[in-house]
């Protein structure tokens, strides 16, 4: 179960991270921290993304197999 959840999670958030380029751009203007490349978001952006959606997954499978 954990597995199908965090394949699940790979596309999920390499979409959502592609639709938060305006708050990479933001963050790389407020901050100087490098966001956002010739090609897209830095590796670290997906890797963000990805840990906040699989935490959150993982979260929300575990609470929903706890309420049966």
């Amino acid at each position: 179960m954990i597995v199908a959840v965090l394949v699940v999670s790979v596309p999920v958030s390499i979409v959502a991270t592609l639709l938060l380029l305006p708050f990479w751009r933001w963050l790389e203007a407020i901050s100087g921290i490098e966001s956002v490349g010739h090609s897209g978001p830095a590796e670290w952006c997906y890797l963000a993304v990805f840990a906040l959606v699989g935490i959150g997954s993982l979260s929300a499978t575990w609470l929903l197999r706890a309420r049966n």
